[in-house]
């Protein structure tokens, strides 16, 4: 999974999103001690989801791959 910026050229960051594939993310909904919950925005069909982000890390050392299941689009 890559992640790119896109914006405004220059200005400080300012208006900038993270966006990973078709997806522009904001706010974080929730954490835990896996994953992060944030909102996103497909900025094909503008609809809103929330995308769940799971640190690799942490599921790989604790053995967990196997209750992770990945859709990809």
């Amino acid at each position: 999974m890559s992640s790119s910026r896109s914006g405004g050229g220059g200005g400080g960051g300012s208006g900038s999103k993270t966006r990973v594939g078709r997806y522009e993310l904001g706010r974080t909904l929730g954490e835990g001690n896996f994953a992060k919950v944030k909102f996103a925005r497909n900025v094909e069909t503008k609809e809103n989801v929330a995308i769940k982000i799971l640190d690799k890390e942490n599921v790989l050392k604790h053995k967990m791959i196997g209750q992770v299941f990945i859709l990809y689009f």
